[in-house]
């Protein structure tokens, strides 16, 4: 089904007001009058951040994302992105653009986010009341061997980050 097309089949909904079911943000063009045209996202170096078709994208909001392509729009920007977000009825047909941004008018509940992977571990800290730095270890075997004199506690960690957390 092209975009921009009739309602679909009952697993797709086209592109247009319809993709905003559900959306109660005001920050959102169909929920505020007001525009802010130009502020994109940006990489570290001051970049418009491009999308990239082999990377897993979620809704701002944390809807599944599915991206079929990154070169839809004739001026490679505006609309670039093409893809389709799931809720309760299905997946609904929309477009971004190249930077995951919805319309370019400030954060929507629908700009593309990047999914990274998430990580889990179990660490072992050795704890010192003296004023001496914690040390993790990868097993409370290790943390017992490297333990200083003055260890108060070995205490275990159970840690669940998505890569880049806190960086």
């Amino acid at each position: 089904m092209p975009f921009g097309g009739g309602q679909g089949d009952g697993n797709i909904i086209s592109h247009g007001p319809t993709v905003l079911d559900g959306c109660t943000s005001s920050r959102c063009p169909y929920h505020r009058n007001k525009s802010d045209v130009g502020n994109v996202k940006r990489n570290v170096h001051g970049m418009v951040a491009m999308i990239d078709i082999n990377k897993t994208y979620r809704t701002r909001d944390g809807r599944e994302v599915r991206i079929y392509a990154t070169d839809g729009a004739a001026d490679g920007i505006h609309g670039a992105i093409h893809g389709a977000i799931k809720n309760e009825r299905g997946w609904i047909c929309t477009i971004w653009n190249k930077n995951g941004s919805w319309m370019n008018t400030g954060e929507c509940d629908i700009d593309l986010i990047e999914v990274r992977p998430r990580h889990k571990r179990t660490v072992w800290l050795n704890v010192y009341l003296n004023g001496a730095l914690p040390e993790a270890c990868g097993s409370k075997e290790h943390a017992d061997r490297n333990a200083g004199c003055n260890r108060t506690a070995c205490i275990k960690i159970e840690l669940d980050f998505e890569e880049g957390e806190g960086l």
